[in-house]
């Protein structure tokens, strides 16, 4: 469950068309034979779509249902619980494409290795670090002074002192 600010930039990214990261699920056999789709990472993105358009948000902070509205000042849709939205902006949040990654993987034997699900799971959510505010910024703003700083910088041997 998110809060509320993670919440509402995801669904502000929706709303300007903006990629958000995918979502992975795992294809498996059960012993009849039948195909199933177990979800591997993304629960918090589709759980959050799915409030916002239902327009219920159950906050992370209060642990309660509250009615789901954009609380970011910036966004063109500050205030706006999904009914509120034009008719323009529903659909382009209704066709709005994820990014799915299927994955399936057998043994030897031809049989489902559901291990591999949740090896799958641990690496997609251990497998990067988190950038820092610097990185961060490096990244947002970059230019001819940020290019001069870091120069400064790594030729100015007194600079770490």
């Amino acid at each position: 469950m998110w809060e509320n600010r993670t919440a509402c930039k995801l669904i502000d990214s929706v709303l300007l068309g903006l990629p958000i990261p995918g979502i992975f699920v795992f294809k498996y056999k059960t012993l009849d034979g039948n195909e199933k789709f177990k979800l591997i990472d993304g629960l918090q993105r589709i759980t959050t779509l799915e409030q916002f358009r239902n327009g219920r948000f159950i906050s992370k902070e209060k642990r309660k249902d509250q009615v789901f509205k954009i609380l970011m000042k910036n966004s063109d849709w500050y205030l706006k619980t999904f009914n509120d939205l034009s008719l323009s902006d529903q659909e382009n949040f209704l066709d709005y494409s994820i990014n799915v990654t299927v994955f399936e993987n057998t043994n030897k034997n031809g049989c489902n290795d559901m291990n591999s699900m949740y090896e799958i799971f641990e690496r997609i959510n251990t497998g990067s670090e988190k950038l820092t505010n610097q990185e961060i910024r490096n990244a947002i703003y970059p230019g001819k002074l940020l290019s001069e700083i870091k120069d400064y910088c790594t030729s100015n041997k007194n600079y770490k002192k």
